[in-house]
C-alpha cells in the first residue's frame, strides 16, 4: 500500500469531521455565541440520555453522577439556546431541537472513535509484561501478599501497575491497556464488564464506622441505622462514585436511615478522617479499616445480608492470551486452602 493510499481515507475522515463541526456551529438551533466551545464529554452525556431517556440509567453506564450529567446538559442547552429535552413528571423526551442535535453529535463521536482507532497506533503488551491495575484503595492494602510475592517468583516478568478510579480501570481492561484489575465485587455488579472472569482474592464487607465518643459505639452490630438521623454521612465526591453512592444509599434506607451526605475528597483516607474528627459516620469496606487501624473510630458490623458483602476479586478478560497474565492467574488460584492473602 502507497503512502496515498494509507492516508487518502484518513484525509477524507478529517473533511468529513470539519464539514460536520461547520454545520453544528452554524444551524439555526445551535447559535453559538459563547467564549466556550463545544464539549465533547457533554456531547456523550447528551447522546447516552437521549439513548436511555433515563438521567438515572446513564449516571449508572457512565459511572457519573446524576448532577453532573444535569449540569453537562444544562451547559449545552445554554450554550446552543435551546431545550434538549422536554421533561415531564415521570418521563423524558427529545425535543425537535434534541433530536437534531442527536443525529449530528452521534456522527462526531462515531468520527472520534474511528480517528483514535485507525490514527493512533496500538499499544501491544510486551510478551515479558503485566499491567495491573488497582483501586484507589487496594494497591497498598494488597500489594504485598497479591503481587510482591508474585514477581519474586517470576523476576523475568515485568510489571505496570495503575492505580485509578474505577470507571477508568473498567474501560482500560475493556481496551486491552489493562491486563487484569483487582477490585471490588460490588462494582462488577455496578458495572458489568462482558466477556470477563474474576477470582476472588479476599472475602470482605461493609461495615459501619462512627466516631468512639457517638452514644451508639456501645454496639457491635446493628440492623437499624435510625439512631444516626441526625448525623452527617462522610461520602467521597459522587463524580468518581457514583455506583458506590447509590449502593451506600440502598444499604443506609434498607436500615431506617436516610443519608445527610457531607461530601469531602475523592479518598477513603478523607472520609475517614472526618468520621475519626466527630464530623459524621460513613460506610466503608472492614478491611480498609483493619489495614488503616484509624484512631477514634468504632467499628460496627451491619446485619449479614447480600448487599454488605464486597470481596476483593481480579478480573480479566477472557479473551486476553498473554503468558504472564496466564502464569499470574496460576498464581492467584494456586494452593486455595492455604491464607495467603492477607491485609498489609
Amino acid at each position: 500500500m502507497t503512502d496515498i493510499q494509507f492516508f487518502y481515507p484518513l484525509f477524507l475522515y478529517f473533511l468529513l469531521a470539519v464539514f460536520l463541526l461547520y454545520l453544528l456551529n452554524n444551524l439555526i438551533i445551535m447559535n453559538i455565541c459563547t467564549e466556550e466551545s463545544m464539549n465533547l464529554m457533554y456531547l456523550k452525556y447528551f447522546v447516552s440520555i437521549a439513548d436511555t431517556l433515563s438521567f438515572t440509567e446513564s449516571s449508572k453506564r457512565l459511572f457519573v453522577s446524576q448532577p453532573t450529567l444535569s449540569h453537562g446538559i444544562s451547559s449545552l442547552e445554554s450554550e446552543l439556546e435551546t431545550m434538549l429535552f422536554i421533561r415531564r413528571h415521570h418521563s423524558l423526551e427529545l425535543s425537535e431541537s434534541g433530536k437534531k442535535l442527536y443525529a449530528i453529535a452521534t456522527q462526531i463521536i462515531s468520527l472520534v472513535n474511528r480517528a483514535y482507532d485507525e490514527v493512533k497506533p496500538p499499544v501491544e503488551p510486551e510478551t515479558s509484561s503485566l499491567r495491573i491495575g488497582f483501586m484507589t484503595d487496594l494497591l497498598p492494602m494488597c500489594f504485598k501478599s497479591v503481587l510482591s510475592p508474585f514477581l519474586q517468583k517470576h523476576p523475568e516478568i515485568k510489571s505496570h501497575l495503575d492505580q485509578n478510579y474505577v470507571i477508568e480501570l473498567h474501560n482500560k481492561l475493556k481496551n486491552n491497556k489493562l491486563d487484569i484489575i483487582i477490585t471490588r465485587q460490588s462494582s462488577l455488579y455496578d458495572i458489568p464488564i462482558p466477556g470477563s472472569s474474576t477470582i476472588n482474592i479476599l472475602e470482605d464487607e461493609f461495615c459501619l464506622a462512627i466516631p468512639v465518643g457517638h452514644p451508639a459505639a456501645k454496639y457491635d452490630r446493628l440492623s437499624d441505622l435510625s439512631i444516626f438521623k441526625d448525623n452527617y454521612f462522610v461520602a467521597m465526591n459522587p463524580e468518581h462514585t457514583s455506583p458506590l453512592t447509590d449502593k451506600l444509599i440502598r444499604i443506609c434506607s434498607k436500615r431506617n436511615y436516610q443519608p445527610n451526605f457531607l461530601i469531602t475528597e475523592s479518598l477513603l483516607d478523607m472520609v475517614l478522617a472526618q468520621v475519626s474528627s466527630g464530623a459524621g459516620i460513613t460506610i466503608t469496606p472492614k478491611s480498609y479499616l483493619t489495614f488503616k487501624d484509624y484512631p477514634h473510630i468504632k467499628v460496627i458490623e451491619l446485619d449479614r445480608q447480600e448487599d454488605i458483602i464486597n470481596n476483593i476479586v481480579a478480573c480479566y478478560m477472557d479473551n486476553n492470551e498473554n503468558p504472564s497474565l496466564q502464569l499470574y492467574k496460576e498464581f492467584l488460584t494456586e494452593d486455595p486452602g492455604r491464607e495467603k492473602f492477607v491485609i498489609g
